[in-house]
């Protein structure tokens, strides 16, 4: 599977950072629009290691989330405390269509603030 054909393939994208440093934490949540695709993707790069020595190179492992599905993560996230306004938009989730950033759905709720803590 090329670069090319994984463009509009991807509608929702969440990379967690340590926000006391505002470093991400190695992993992200990457949810594609099938499942055939999701598979083809894991099939293709899982386990992927760069030619590179640590710490430049990096191994690349994809597994299934407990959370599947656009929806699902919607709803994950959508008042979670990472989408209140004190979060900076680069530590929020973000939703795509055809491969172009959309406008996630408005809380249902009154967000509590994140709470810092310390992450690894």
């Amino acid at each position: 599977m090329g670069y090319s054909k994984l463009f509009g393939a991807v509608d929702l994208v969440y990379v967690p950072v340590k926000f006391s440093t505002m470093v991400g934490l190695g992993y992200a949540f990457v949810n594609w629009t099938t499942p055939e695709i999701a598979m083809q993707f894991m099939h293709t790069y899982g386990g992927f290691d760069s030619d590179m020595s640590p710490p430049f190179g990096v191994v690349f492992k994809a597994t299934w989330s407990h959370c599947q599905g656009l929806e699902n993560n919607v709803a994950r996230y959508q008042n979670s405390a990472v989408m209140n306004s004190s979060v900076p938009a680069s530590c929020k989730p973000v939703l795509l269509k055809d491969g172009c950033q959309i406008l996630f759905p408005e809380p249902t709720k009154q967000l509590r603030k994140l709470r810092y803590r310390n992450l690894m």
